[in-house]
Formats: structure tokens, sequence, C-alpha cells
């Protein structure tokens, strides 16, 4: 090789080794397409571990990795039928599977979920609403007859947490036993594609065993049948978050009657856990509709992308995505106001990662303003049981007035700050109890579907206190004042984005610390006070009490910085004594630029 070849070939060597890393993904919360997860980000210099973080990330993020992991993968499964994947395996007889796992055992953390589903199933009761647990079993578990040689899967866990569920009384139907029988004659998970969920025929049978169960309490609901659904199939190329190649086809039910889809509207303004957003809510229009259950279900997986199977046993099927979220179901029920409240959980589930053990412990519920029993005694009326408690409880020598704030899809009323020693609060309006909460700030508030709550000057305001008195506040709650309308001044940083506001700055070196309400007095040329304050993204309520004259100010809604503040100004009339209350929505928050929206004050 002479010297000019040698070089030319040296140089190719360094740019073929050379192209991984420049082409490096160094995008932050960057997400694997091959094994679904998070990749490694760089960690901070001098952390504990830095350097195996640095390896982690250096692996994970070198450039064609998946290309590399799918041409790898495909070679050994046509040479040798060997299945290296990062998220799967090969079973028996070409059955695909998730990588195994470790079995485990009945422990501490089942007995709290068991506690936790009990008090669940005891709200809604309480407030006369039937509730259903469903478990759905994984296809390790339906299909273990399948698994890999030398693989045993055991889940004798399940077993003793029904036994669990027995001996605490709680509402469930387990698919477990039921699907594996099903899966002798039906294909109720794919033999390939989708190896963590059931298909739409598992679905089918699954939905119907927990109906079979609900009849008994709920005549209107029937069993499912195929003339519901047009029923054809789809065949899939390649396995979910992979390339990998397959040739499978697989079942698709498609619901005949029609249903209205108010998802998108409804899951603008509820609150949910960031990592678990899915929302749905659908109007059955079939005929004679209205007499199935309005139902809320708190739903994984297997049933987020399986609406079908429920819209059509409901007058109003609304679900959210389960993990995290259940652990707030008085603030999905007092919005919904369901007849029925589903909790579906599947096999692989029972973890900190989607049900916080923490967060089972500190669940608090609110018991029932009033029980079934003094709703019974009180001739089924609501009004006459709330009118039996207050003359048995004593009135506070305050009164107050609850306002509505207005949303698209869900309004909240907001009822100011309660004394201390509360334990738990609630809104009585229009022959209905709603529970209060409290956001950071102690202001109490309930919210619910938009129109569910009118202006009504004979609400009540039940409080129970952590020493086991009570007491009643009279509440006049009315349309509210509403204010910040009449815009008097934008600063050059501020501009209307998307039905909301965006504050930047471009001043080098400038850097916003938080945004806030900021009240000006012209008659003095001050600041007198500051709310509704926040530094991250959120939604922020407050409430202030004009300690002041009655008369104009000035209120700034400002992104306050180091250097100089971007602000939006409104000139209002606030009188002295009341009560007003403020917030806004942040959706993006960083040192340079703020996004907010909703930003309101009412009367």
């Amino acid at each position: 090789m002479n010297r000019k070849a040698g070089i030319l070939y040296v140089a190719a060597f360094l740019v073929m080794i050379s192209i991984p890393a420049l082409t490096m993904n160094h995008q932050k919360d960057a997400i694997s397409g091959i094994d679904n997860r998070m990749l490694s980000d760089f960690p901070s210099i001098g952390t504990e571990g830095f350097a195996r973080g640095v390896e982690s990330y250096i692996s994970d993020r070198t450039g064609g990795r998946e290309e590399m992991i799918n041409a790898y993968t495909t070679l050994n499964d046509r040479l040798f039928h060997e299945m290296v994947h990062p998220s799967y395996t090969y079973g028996q007889d070409g059955y695909v599977f998730f990588k195994m796992h470790q079995n485990i055992p009945f422990h501490d953390y089942h007995m709290e979920f068991a506690s936790m589903v009990r008090r669940l199933q005891d709200y809604c009761e309480s407030r006369n609403v039937k509730f259903y647990f469903l478990f759905d079993p994984e296809k390790n578990s339906v299909y273990r007859r399948y698994l890999p040689e030398g693989v045993f899967y055991e889940n004798e866990w399940v077993n003793s947490l029904m036994n669990e569920f027995d001996r605490l009384g709680v509402s469930y139907v387990d698919n477990s036993m039921y699907l594996q029988k099903i899966s002798e004659k039906h294909q109720v998970f794919n033999r390939q594609y989708d190896a963590g969920h059931w298909n739409d025929l598992g679905c089918f049978y699954g939905m119907n065993h927990l109906f079979a169960r609900m009849k008994e309490d709920l005549p209107a609901v029937r069993e499912l049948s195929f003339d519901d659904f047009t029923i054809g199939t789809q065949v899939m190329e390649s396995l979910p978050v992979s390339r990998f190649p397959i040739q499978e086809e697989v079942p698709q039910f498609t619901l005949k009657s029609r249903y209205k889809d108010l998802s998108g509207e409804v899951a603008q303004e509820l609150r949910v856990h960031s990592q678990y957003p899915h929302v749905h809510y659908y109007i059955n229009e079939a005929k004679d509709s209205e007499n199935l259950p309005r139902t809320l279900i708190f739903q994984g997986s297997y049933l987020n992308s399986r609406p079908q199977f429920l819209i059509s046993n409901t007058s109003v099927d609304i679900g959210v995505h389960n993990y995290q979220n259940v652990l707030d179901l008085d603030y999905y029920f007092n919005i919904f106001q369901p007849e029925t409240v589903i909790f579906e959980a599947a096999e692989y589930v029972f973890s900190d990662t989607y049900f916080s053990l923490e967060g089972m412990k500190n669940m608090d519920l609110s018991p029932a303003l009033i029980t079934r029993e003094e709703l019974e005694k009180a001739g089924g009326s609501m009004e006459e049981a709330v009118k039996a408690l207050c003359r048995k409880t004593d009135r506070y020598p305050l009164s107050m007035s609850g306002v509505i704030h207005e949303g698209r899809q869900i309004d909240t009323v907001f009822t100011g700050t309660i004394p201390q020693g509360c334990r738990y609060a609630y809104l009585y309006t229009h022959g209905q109890v709603y529970d209060l909460k409290p956001d950071e700030a102690g202001v109490y508030a309930v919210s619910v579907e938009h129109g569910r709550i009118t202006p009504d000057p004979d609400a009540r305001l039940f409080v129970r206190n952590a020493d086991g008195t009570d007491y009643y506040v009279p509440l006049a709650i009315r349309e509210p004042s509403v204010m910040l309308t009449d815009q008097i001044q934008a600063t050059a940083g501020v501009q209307q984005r998307d039905g909301g506001y965006e504050f930047r700055t471009t001043l080098r070196d400038n850097q916003f610390s938080h945004l806030l309400f900021q009240l000006y007095d012209p008659a003095t040329d001050t600041y007198p006070h500051a709310f509704a304050t926040a530094d991250a993204p959120g939604t922020v309520t407050d409430t202030y009490v004009h300690d002041l004259k009655s008369g104009r100010y000035r209120i700034s809604v400002r992104a306050n910085s180091n250097l100089s503040d971007e602000m939006i100004s409104y000139d209002v009339y606030l009188e002295e004594g009341e009560r007003y209350y403020a917030g806004y929505k942040i959706t993006s928050f960083s040192g340079t630029e703020i996004r907010a929206e909703g930003i309101w004050m009412i009367h």
C-alpha cells in the first residue's frame, strides 16, 4: 500500500468510528422508540456515580443505536430464531412475551393497595354510588403454557390479594381464571403483536365478565353481543415501539352505535398526573341510553385505546388514567357526579411507579356529610336531610360568600379561607353536596362540570373539625364581578399567545424569578400588596382581602426579574373589606420566558 492510499484508509477509518459520536442524540428527556424508556441524561458533575452516569449516557445516545439493535435483532431471528431485544422474548410456538421478570411475593404493598381500594369503595357507597374493582391478568398468566422453556411464572400473590379483598368486602371482578378458560378456545392476547395487552377479543370477553356482575345491581346494564360491533382484522408487520418484523392478523372491533366525543375539551381543563394524562369523555347517543349509568372509570392501558367496549353500557363514559390519579378520586367524583365508579388495574402495575405507596397511605377522602341512613330518614330528600343536620349543628358566627369561576367545561366555586381546625368541609347547594378542598393558599374550592352550580343565596358551608366539632355557615353563591377586563398597559415583552400571555425578556442577564399579582395604590404611589405568586408551572389560586379604602386601583400581573420586569396592568375598583379571588395557570416557566393562561380576578 502506497503512502497516499494508507492516508486515505486511515482517514476513512477515523470517519467511520467518529460517526456514532458525531451523531449522538443530545436531546433532553429523549425517549427510545425501541425499548420505550427515557434515555439517560448527562449526570451533574460531582454527583455520586458520575462515571457510571457518563457511561450510560454514551451507551444510550450513541448515534445509530436503534438501527444497530434492530439489525442485530433481525439477524438473530432469521439465523437462529432467537429474539435478542431489550423489551421482548420468544416463548414456545412462536409466542412473544415481554422480558421475563422475577416472581413477586404477596407483601405489605398489596395489603395497603387492598385497603386503599376498600376506602375508595366506602367513599362511593356512602354517596349511594356503585363501585367495582376490575383485575385484568397479564399475558404471562393467561398463556403461561407458552412461556419460554424453563420459565416458571408464579403469581400466587394474586390469589392472596383476592382473599384480602374478600376479607375487606371489596366489590371486585377477577378476570384471571376466566380469561385462562376462554383462551383455550379463543385468542384473547395476540400470539406476537402487543405482548403487554389483551386484544379486542380479550377485551370483549373481559368486559362482559364485569358487565355480568354489574347487571346484578344495575338491570339496565347488559352483556355485549358481537352484533354490537363491526368486526374485522388488521395485519401487523412489527412489534409496538420496535421495528422487529412480524406478520400477524389481529382482531379489530368497531362500535356500531353513535356517541359524542368531548374528550379534548374536558382534558384541557382537568387536573391529571403529568405522566398519566389520558382522559376521555363520551356521550352515548344510542336509544334508551339514559337508562344506563353515568360511569367514571379509572383505567390503564388495557382500556385507554379500547373505549368501544364500555360506551354502550353507559349514558356517559368518563375515563381517567388510573395510575396515581385514582388517589384523587374525590376531585373527579365532585366534577362528574357519577352513578357508577369502576377502577381497573392490570396484573403488572402493582408497584410504587403506578400507585404510590405513600400516596395510598396518605389518601384522605371525606366521609359523606349525609349518611345513607340520614337520607332515608328524610324520605330521600337531600334538602330535608340538610335541614335536619342544621337543626343539630352549631351555626358559626360569620357569613361568607362563594363565587363561581367559569371555565369552558369545568367551573370552580371558591368559598375562601376557613378558620383553623377544619378537617373536612362541604358545600351544599341546589340539593347536592360537594366536598371542598383547600389549595396551597388555604382557599377552599370545588371543581364541577360547567353549569352544574349556579347562583344560590341559600347555600350552606359545613365544617367538620379535627376535634370532632361541627358547624355550618350560611353561604351566598353568586356570579362574580369579573375583573381584569380593561387592560391599560402592557410592557413590550408581553404578547398575547393562544388564549394566554407570553412574558419574555430579551435583556441580557435578565432572569425571571416568579409571576405574581401586585396591587398599585395611585394615592400613595406604592405597591402595598402582592399575592398569587408562583415560580414554576402549575395552577395558582389565592385570596385577597382589600384592607384599604374603596376606590380605583391598578392590578399588575408581573413577571419579576433581577433587572427589568415585564407586566400587564389593569384598572379595577376595589371595595374596602371585600374578599377577592385571583388565579392563573402557568404552562411553562424559565428565566427568560413565562407562558400563562386563564388570568383572572373575581369578587
